[in-house]
């Protein structure tokens, strides 16, 4: 017997059967919207889309810097006459006064501008080029392209440029190692050294140069221009101080231990002649400054970058254009207390901790954890928590799965102190979220063209 020859009423029962089934999945479809929704509720407070939990976690207690008394461990400080005193709270910040043509002072950890003037002003580097031709060098070692015990031969070029300024004393037809002209070259500014290493490295010191340049480029120098590898004054010859601090920042992140093994020497001998370093900050009492280099032309001025760190936490200082080695010296002092004095690093969030729930849709489940990659530092002004504030960016306004690991997936803003956004970063998935069935998909599709 076929359909057509089916009784009426088995007829009606296969009618029965059909209406009872779309009944059930009608049900079940209404028990799934409706335990979605309940579950969003819950989760997110009954939002519309871009629904988001952040969890209380953001803290500037896990502070890098400080003791335990709310991080200023210093509770009278002496800064050119002026006295500051202060317990737990410091004190209104008073920039410090000062006058050279252009100073900086950054948080290498986190890139932060503490202090700036005339920062992108090219000017004339002095001994601060050494800096660069020091970081050309160490990525050739760093590559396997030249060793600190290969031996160097000195050109009478390299000789001759000596002479006009601060130099090593090289003596004519003897074998110098990488090494020996490296402590030469950053420890008592040799000129000849610079030309020495630059002839060995690139066989020419024009050739040399052009690595410089390139080197800069890569880098984001964008207003920096060398002309030789010595720093003795040439008018095309330009640098601003925020391209050299950005020189300074990647020597003593990508290249520590180079920076560590020649930029704090404070003392060197070769042949016989002992001489200390122009730098004489790093024999100042508190013994936290360890690095990078000093300059000085009578064009240029007197100039000097520094980098040091107290209270846990590195600063990298700069000054162009200072009277006189005191000037310099001073300007640079004043910086580096003022920073550590009304500044502080801050670990707000750690890579991997939870930072919100995001509501995921089309998914096997309702939410998604969210959080970084990396540990989010600041370094901003002593502060109390209520001055941060925390907001976060849903990319497109919505998230559907499904979604992958790792996938980034919206961004968090922190504002300081109701000004503008301080801290921008990417917020990726710390899970995986499935996408659910076509028919639910479609549902919830449903669901969030209505508001829910």
């Amino acid at each position: 017997m076929n359909y057509w020859e089916c009784p009426i009423e088995h007829f009606n029962v296969l009618k029965l059967t059909r209406n009872l089934l779309s009944l059930m999945l009608l049900t079940a479809l209404g028990i799934f919207a409706v335990n979605s929704l309940v579950s969003a509720m819950e989760l997110f407070g009954g939002t519309s889309q871009g629904e988001v939990k952040l969890y209380n976690n953001f803290t500037i207690g896990n502070q890098v810097a400080g003791d335990s008394q709310g991080g200023i461990n210093i509770s009278r400080i002496k800064q050119d006459g002026a006295v500051f005193t202060f317990d737990k709270s410091p004190p209104v910040r008073v920039r410090p006064d000062l006058s050279a043509e252009a100073y900086m002072i950054i948080d290498p950890h986190t890139g932060t501008d503490i202090i700036s003037k005339n920062a992108n002003k090219p000017l004339p580097p002095a001994s601060l080029t050494k800096i660069m031709t020091a970081y050309v060098v160490a990525t050739y070692i760093s590559k396997g392209k030249l060793g600190i015990q290969d031996e160097v031969k000195v050109s009478p070029n390299a000789l001759k440029t000596g002479k006009g300024g601060s130099r090593m004393f090289i003596e004519p037809g003897r074998l110098v190692t990488v090494d020996q002209l490296l402590l030469g070259l950053l420890a008592i500014s040799g000129n000849d050294a610079a030309v020495a290493l630059a002839e060995h490295v690139a066989g020419t010191e024009t050739e040399f140069v052009k690595l410089m340049n390139d080197y800069a480029q890569d880098l984001g120098m964008v207003n920096c221009y060398f002309t030789n590898s010595h720093g003795l004054h040439d008018d095309k010859m330009l640098c601003s101080l925020n391209d050299l601090m950005l020189l300074c920042q990647s020597i003593i992140t990508i290249y520590p231990a180079f920076y560590k093994r020649y930029f704090g020497v404070k003392r060197y001998s070769y042949a016989g002649i002992n001489q200390s370093n122009r730098n004489r900050l790093l024999f100042y009492a508190r013994k936290e400054i360890d690095g990078i280099k000093t300059g000085h032309t009578n064009e240029a001025g007197y100039n000097l970058i520094v980098s040091g760190v107290r209270n846990g936490y590195r600063t990298i200082a700069g000054v162009m254009g200072t009277k006189n080695q005191n000037h310099r010296d001073t300007e640079v002092r004043k910086m580096m207390d003022h920073a550590y004095i009304f500044y502080r690093r801050y670990l707000h969030y750690r890579q991997g901790e939870k930072i919100a729930d995001i509501r995921v849709r089309r998914g096997k489940q309702n939410a998604l954890t969210v959080g970084l990659s990396e540990n989010l530092y600041s370094t901003l002004p002593y502060t109390e928590d209520d001055r941060f504030k925390v907001f976060i960016d849903i990319f497109g306004g919505t998230i559907r799965a499904p979604i992958a690991k790792g996938q980034e997936v919206a961004e968090l803003k922190i504002l300081f102190d109701n000004s503008d956004v301080v801290i921008t970063r990417p917020l990726v998935a710390l899970e995986a979220v499935e996408e659910s069935s076509p028919v639910l998909s479609i549902l919830d599709e449903i669901l969030l063209w209505l508001g829910f």
